[in-house]
Order: C-alpha cells, then structure tokens, then sequence
C-alpha cells in the first residue's frame, strides 16, 4: 500500500499561503458579484422598475452609461480573479491529495481543491467522517442545521459550509458526466418517490447536501489512506448491516466511475473491503 504524507507535503508548500490565495479569489469573486448586483438595483431599483439613484440622481435615467462603467469594473475584478486562478493551479500542482485523487473528480476543479486543502489542513484531526461533516456545517442541531446566534461561539466553519454549498452547486451543473452529479439525481429522485409533498426547492437542497456528505466522506477516507492513517468500517454497514457502502470514486470515460480505492489496490489494507462490493478483483 502506497503511503504519501499529504499535510506534510502540503505545509512544505505552504499551506498558509495557499490558503491567502483562495480567500483572496473568493473575496474578489464577491466583491464581483456583489458590485453587479448593486448597479442593477442602481439602474432598475427594488424591481418595480423604479431606479434607485445615487445622492439624488435618477440612473435609472442613464442605463447605458452605468452598464458600461459596470462592465469596466466586472472586466478589471474578473481579470484578477484569473491570475489569482492561474497561481492556484501553479501552487497545487504536485500536491498529492490533488494529483492522486482529487483531479479525478469531476466537478472538483482546482480551486475546490485547494479551498478543500487550505481549511481542511490535517486530515488526522478528523478521526471520524462525522467530525468532518461537522466541521463543515452538515450536522444537526435538534433536527436542523446549526445557525449562528448572537453571542454564542459556533463549533464549526462557516468558510466550510459556504464551499460544501458551492461543491454541491458544481456537482449539480456537472450531472450526468460525473459520479455525484449522478448521486445527486439518484438521492432526489428516491426523495421525491418517498416524500411527495416536498417542494422542488426542498428536494433539491435535501439531495445536494446528501450529495456533499458522500463526497466529504470520501474525501475523508482516501485522504486518510493516502497517508497511511486508520478509517474505520462505517456504523450503519457494521452494526445496522447496511449493504449500500459506496468507496471512493473517480470518473473514467464514457460517464462512469470506478472505486479509487481498488484503482489504486488499497483493498488488501482496507477494514471495509470485506463490505465492499467495488474492492479489487
């Protein structure tokens, strides 16, 4: 069994500074969005048609003149957002979590990855994919997820939580061409026969976080066998006898997938192969 140190290799290549770079891409991507959103409310107002104005002028009178000076700024912001791309995947090239795993994954490009990277750190803080869910914002407290309330320290990462929504969005947009674009059609679909009453909007939610959880738990174990680190056999498959554990996956040709895992003949090492129906021939 291969054994690679991933943290390790990745404090070598600086994980602070990684992590500088991705905040920055996301701040600027917001800084982005944000200020398109503020010169349309400034030409078409509250979306009754009536233009907001700046100091007491009208520019909704001007629509012309604010778009071009909006495509101006959009243009500059986008322009820095790339180069900030381009250091990224300079910076994560040769990272063994990515080059051996995540660049597989369709819909995890490398700005994920290194976000994953950079917040993550150590995966050995994680004994347990339940911690790493946590952490992630993907528990539930009293039967709901977690909020931030007012004067109370919160016990997991809202950074996390707003990339595990963005994983899942690209997950979504990626579909049929990757495993858990088809994971997260599968889980609606099953939803929505059992609970006919949720709304689209409820269904979808429902079976994009399933979808992330599955990926997250992944993560988890391949990057966990990656450096050699213990994984143990998931409760509901030992104890609940569970007959639907799914490895790690990565996309091949032709819209399929296959077990990491058994790709890289870790089944010999595994606590799980025994459960598993994907383990090496």
């Amino acid at each position: 069994m291969e054994v690679v140190s991933v943290s390790n290799l990745a404090y070598e290549y600086n994980v602070e500074l990684l992590r500088l770079l991705v905040r920055t891409y996301y701040a600027i991507q917001k800084i982005r969005i944000q200020t398109g959103n503020r010169i349309h409310a400034m030409i078409y107002g509250n979306g009754n048609g009536n233009g907001n104005g700046h100091n007491g002028s009208s520019l909704s009178h001007h629509p012309g003149l604010v778009d071009t000076v909006h495509k101006q700024i959009d243009l500059r912001l986008k322009e820095i957002e790339t180069g900030i791309s381009k250091d990224i995947k300079t910076f994560i090239k040769g990272m063994p979590l990515w080059e051996l795993y995540l660049k597989d994954v369709k819909g995890i490009g490398e700005t994920f990855a290194a976000a994953l990277i950079a917040e993550i750190v150590d995966i050995g803080r994680f004994r347990k994919v339940a911690s790493l869910w946590k952490y992630f914002g993907l528990h539930v407290v009293n039967g709901k997820a977690p909020k931030k309330t007012k004067g109370q320290k919160i016990d997991w990462n809202p950074r996390c939580r707003t990339l595990a929504w963005k994983i899942g969005e690209a997950f979504i947009k990626i579909g049929d061409r990757g495993f858990y674009g088809r994971m997260y059609r599968k889980f609606k679909e099953e939803d929505a026969a059992k609970n006919p009453n949720l709304t689209k909007a409820h269904l979808r939610a429902r079976a994009k976080r399933k979808t992330v959880k599955l990926f997250l738990a992944h993560l988890w174990q391949a990057w966990r066998m990656l450096e050699g680190k213990k994984i143990e056999v998931p409760y509901a498959v030992k104890h609940l006898g569970h007959k639907d554990f799914i490895p790690p996956q990565v996309d091949i040709k032709n819209k399929s997938s296959v077990a990491w895992c058994a790709k890289r003949k870790y089944c010999g090492d595994c606590p799980i192969a025994p459960y598993c129906t994907q383990k090496e021939g």
